[in-house]
């Protein structure tokens, strides 16, 4: 995976950033989780996604991950196939929280 992180502001007390993550080709839902649990094994935390324009507390589905691992897998159904149009993130360390930000 060649995905590229921009930190976009500075760290915080607790060490975390925020990040633009620039995608090395088209993803899909289920491609994007695919490729950072197996990519980035030692990761945890979790994928927001939700449609562009919309607030972060407006989301569609919130998949938890740790360490290679989906915690859940209720949201296929709903958003799987839906292609990504931007992804941010935040976090350090080990913890990361994506925003999957699909097309309206």
């Amino acid at each position: 995976m060649s995905l590229k992180f921009i930190q976009t502001h500075e760290a915080s007390r607790d060490c975390t950033a925020p990040y633009d993550v620039v995608l090395d080709k088209p993803y899909t839902i289920t491609e994007f989780i695919h490729e950072v649990l197996t990519t980035r094994p030692n990761e945890w935390g979790q994928f927001n996604i939700r449609q562009k324009g919309s607030n972060w507390l407006d989301r569609m589905a919130v998949v938890e991950y740790r360490y290679g691992k989906m915690e859940n897998r209720d949201w296929e159904k709903i958003v799987a196939s839906l292609p990504i149009e931007e992804v941010k993130a935040r976090g350090g360390w080990s913890a990361m929280d994506y925003d999957l930000i699909i097309k309206e």
